[in-house]
């Protein structure tokens, strides 16, 4: 396969970017308008059916990534790691795939409190989890149909 073909989008890329732009856009407005409280209930809403296969889920998690990072670096204003792992959370329940969020914080050098969130679906890094190693986490919150919801922390 040559690189134009590799690099060749379809339709339905389009309407996942579109997608993406739209759960982002909600989700910076939300940050601002809503209390944190009740997005919290929307981070563990469940998902309302399991995807069959791990190929299937596999497949759905690479390209919610590719979308809400495409989207996210097309949008006017600055699309953070909260918003970004609010869309991505969406896209996936949407997709039958199961998520957990994580909002972290350090202290920076400047001893300023730094805060990061990410989005990982089971083991596999959804977004914003390439920096995540240097964050403590705070709290989780799980979209995951089985067990119990673990929301530590911040309430």
């Amino acid at each position: 396969m040559s690189r134009a073909d590799a690099q060749r989008r379809t339709g339905a890329d389009y309407v996942r970017a579109a997608e993406a732009a739209f759960y982002l856009m909600t989700a910076r407005i939300a940050i601002r308008c809503v209390p944190f409280r009740q997005l919290a209930r929307v981070f563990t809403r469940r998902v309302p059916r399991e995807q069959s296969t791990s190929a299937a889920q596999a497949r759905a998690i690479a390209s919610v990534r590719r979308a809400v990072t495409a989207s996210a670096s097309r949008l006017p204003g600055q699309t953070v790691c909260f918003p970004r792992a609010i869309a991505a959370q969406a896209m996936l329940r949407r997709r039958g795939v199961s998520s957990t969020l994580y909002y972290g914080a350090k202290t920076a050098l400047d001893r300023r409190l730094r805060a990061h969130v990410w989005l990982r679906a089971g083991s596999e890094g959804v977004v914003g989890q390439e920096i995540a190693s240097q964050y403590a986490v705070l709290a989780s919150y799980s979209s995951a149909n089985i067990g119990t919801t673990s929301r530590k922390g911040i309430q």
